[in-house]
């Protein structure tokens, strides 16, 4: 059911149970819960306090939803969709596999050709002991002050 259509259902039964409607918030209130979760969902940050204002925004964002649909189903046509994949998975890891198009490089060093875990630089640092740990593996031990 569109949001237009719920609209005019939810005016036709409002008059049926005038105690949940009585005032612009419990209207819209309940008109919002009654919308389509995808919708509502949206919907709900927007604190919208008057039923016009609750039906104005579920119209913007079902027009909205609507046309992103309708883009997605164009693109797959065009073999549009796999591109938007490999974007999105772009430098993502996945067990041993690296989807990111290009060289690999290091978030270390920023040099191509290792992952920070084969990184030279990295792992010089890794097995040199800072400070704070040499303190936390000798600690000093103090007696009470007389």
């Amino acid at each position: 059911m569109t949001v237009t259509e719920y609209a005019a259902k939810f005016t036709q039964l409002s008059r049926y149970a005038p105690n949940m409607v009585a005032n612009e918030q419990m209207q819209a209130k309940q008109f919002q819960e009654g919308l389509r979760l995808n919708i509502r969902a949206q919907v709900a940050p927007f604190m919208l306090r008057t039923y016009s204002e609750v039906v104005a925004r579920a119209l913007v964002i079902e027009r909205e939803m609507e046309e992103a649909q309708r883009l997605r189903s164009k693109n797959s046509k065009f073999g549009g969709s796999e591109k938007w994949e490999r974007y999105f998975k772009c430098q993502k890891y996945s067990g041993t596999t690296y989807w990111a198009k290009g060289p690999r490089r290091c978030y270390e060093c920023a040099e191509v050709g290792h992952l920070r875990r084969e990184c030279p630089k990295f792992q010089q640092l890794a097995y040199q002991p800072s400070q704070w740990q040499f303190q936390q593996m000798n600690p000093q031990i103090q007696g009470r002050q007389p």
